[in-house]
């Protein structure tokens, strides 16, 4: 898909612009969850807010609140990883 490709190559090209500081500027005013790549990333919020990409299923059958998706867990997903 066209889009998908311009998008990842758009993260790829754009790192360090301030998309991780603006997500979590959103979040930290938020009662959300956060989507990270991993177990390990917490990105230094509380970890009831932070779903690792291991445990989403199981944590979206349980909650409805507003997500934000980490670049790194959002580029893993686009590409089917």
């Amino acid at each position: 898909m066209r889009e998908r490709d311009k998008l990842l190559e758009y993260f790829e090209n754009n790192r360090r612009v301030g998309h991780t500081k603006s997500m979590l500027a959103g979040a930290e005013k938020s009662d959300c969850l956060v989507i990270v790549s991993n177990r390990g990333t917490t990105l230094g919020l509380p970890a009831e807010k932070v779903v690792a990409l291991e445990d989403l299923v199981e944590t979206l059958d349980k909650n409805n609140k507003p997500i934000l998706i980490d670049n790194e867990a959002l580029k893993i997903l686009m590409k089917g990883e």
